[in-house]
């Protein structure tokens, strides 16, 4: 694998975990970003069902290679939970708090970052990105194995995406 960049940092949300889990591809933010933060709550909606398969791995993963943190309890997280879960929440307060972006596919919370001037990807972004850094060979099967695993993604988004990395 190429060497990590220096200054990329992520915070990141559960969806996205989830569906890089079910793709057995979380090492690849370990590749994109010098350094991964998840809010404990995030890795408890992420893990705490034992009954899914993604479960382990993404517990594992954090443990490894991201930094747990903790809650921020301030006005802008307090604000944020009239309209978004607990953990889209605390991601888009320790990415400000952080100056960081976050790693977050749920519409409402990316909605919410962009207004607050955070940068936001989302799983394909991810993944699209490890194909152009060369990390992924072709995605269309891996993209069609979220779709099949009711990952929620449009199809225009999808089409997009591999239009963007050359697959027709």
């Amino acid at each position: 694998m190429k060497p990590r960049p220096c200054a990329r940092i992520i915070v990141a949300d559960t969806g996205p975990l989830i569906a890089l889990a079910r793709l057995n591809q979380l090492e690849l933010l370990t590749a994109l970003f010098s350094k991964i933060h998840i809010h404990r709550v995030v890795l408890s909606e992420a893990s705490v069902n034992t009954e899914y398969t993604e479960a382990e791995p993404i517990l594992s993963f954090a443990m490894q290679h991201a930094s747990v943190e903790q809650t921020i309890d301030n006005d802008l997280n307090k604000r944020l939970l009239a309209t978004l879960d607990a953990g889209e929440a605390q991601a888009i307060v320790l990415a400000r708090e952080l100056q960081c972006g976050v790693l977050m596919d749920e519409k409402r919370g990316r909605q919410v970052a962009i207004r607050r001037n955070i940068p936001v990807v989302g799983v394909l972004g991810v993944l699209l990105q490890a194909k152009r850094e060369g990390y992924l060979g072709e995605l269309k099967s891996m993209l069609m194995q979220l779709q099949n695993s009711d990952y929620r993604l449009s199809e225009e988004l999808v089409e997009r995406v591999l239009e963007l990395a050359g697959e027709p």
